[in-house]
């Protein structure tokens, strides 16, 4: 599964609009609830919804780069 498209997967059920993650777990707009089994393997080993990576990135944002 890791390596197809979103919209492959989306045309049995139609497409699952993730609107939450907290650690391993995403929330559609349905209410369903997933666990994220993959997500590590790409980009999100710290887990989603982490409030101490977003404050951190927050005050990094209005620094210049050189």
């Amino acid at each position: 599964m890791y390596a197809t498209q979103m919209r492959d997967g989306a045309t049995d059920i139609g497409a699952r609009i993730i609107v939450e993650g907290h650690g391993c777990r995403l929330t559609d707009s349905d209410g369903q609830s997933y666990i994220d089994g993959l997500a590590g393997l790409w980009l999100v080993n710290a887990g989603y919804g982490r409030k101490e990576i977003a404050d951190a990135v927050a005050q990094q944002m209005p620094r210049p780069t050189t």
